[in-house]
């Protein structure tokens, strides 16, 4: 979460452009990485969360809601990124893309309706656009260039603390969607090409039987240790339990026990295995 506040507070670039069409290109001093945005609970027992993509844009709409609750609107749409303006000049726009992550930023040149009073005849009809070639000063508000660090930084944080909640369950609706898309569509054709082709991701040949449990046996060794890792793990093992194990050459007793011995996670493997 330190991460994800961080990138949301950096300031913008002098050479900011406003709303044009580089709005949606993120400057190099706020770029930062995708991996570790959210807080992640483990494992609840053997629990698999499922997660469909409708899951996903109904948590994208909850941050949706709460941006709309601040007086923010969708401004522009455009390779899966929404940029979001508030009606307030001076205030943060904020980039919001569909991979579960947003950035705050400073609004330059802003061209508005005319600011002319209620009672003028023409006020809030098509001829008092004709005003902002006459009197540009009208049409244009130019607060976000003036307004200092110290006030744009105390609104990005009210948005950031906001959205904060929304924001974390979308990035694990996110993630569980593409776990659940690993585990029961990649993943099971990765294992069946190396167990019954022998041919590894990457095209490496496995002629032995031995070579194919020690490369299965290497993916489960390797998860990371949290809890996406363990739901991997855990799939794996069902693999080697139906399908290996079930097979001529399961895995032995020695096997399972390396692979305890090199895991780092605490997790154990455990198997059916034979006196081989």
């Amino acid at each position: 979460m330190l991460l994800l506040l961080t990138a949301l507070l950096l300031p913008a670039q002098a050479q900011d452009p406003g709303l044009d069409a580089e709005e949606l290109a993120l400057p190099d001093d706020e770029a930062f990485e995708r991996d570790g945005l959210f807080e992640y609970e483990g494992l609840v027992g053997d629990t698999i969360v499922v997660t469909d993509e409708a899951e996903v844009k109904r948590r994208q709409q909850e941050v949706i809601n709460e941006l709309r609750d601040l007086g923010y609107k969708a401004k522009r749409d455009r390779n899966g990124r929404t940029v979001y303006v508030h009606d307030v000049p001076w205030k943060p726009k904020v980039i919001m893309d569909d991979d579960g992550w947003m950035v705050l930023k400073r609004r330059r040149v802003v061209l508005t309706d005319p600011d002319l009073p209620d009672h003028w005849w023409f006020s809030d009809t098509p001829v008092e656009y004709i005003t902002c070639v006459v009197a540009p000063h009208l049409c244009i508000r130019m607060g976000g260039m003036f307004i200092s660090e110290r006030k744009l930084m105390h609104h990005k944080a009210a948005v950031v603390n906001t959205t904060q909640d929304e924001m974390r369950e979308w990035g694990d609706a996110i993630a569980d969607h593409s776990l659940t898309e690993r585990i029961y569509t990649e993943l099971p054709e990765q294992l069946d090409q190396v167990w019954y082709q022998g041919v590894g991701p990457e095209g490496e040949v496995l002629t032995s039987w031995e070579e194919r449990r020690r490369w299965i046996l290497d993916l489960w060794v390797t998860r990371t240790d949290n809890h996406w890792g363990d739901a991997t793990r855990e799939a794996i093992e069902g693999y080697m339990i139906y399908v290996i194990q079930d097979s001529n050459e399961p895995y032995t007793a020695a096997e399972v026990d390396d692979a305890n011995a090199r895991k780092t996670c605490l997790r154990e493997l455990v198997l059916p295995v034979g006196e081989g």
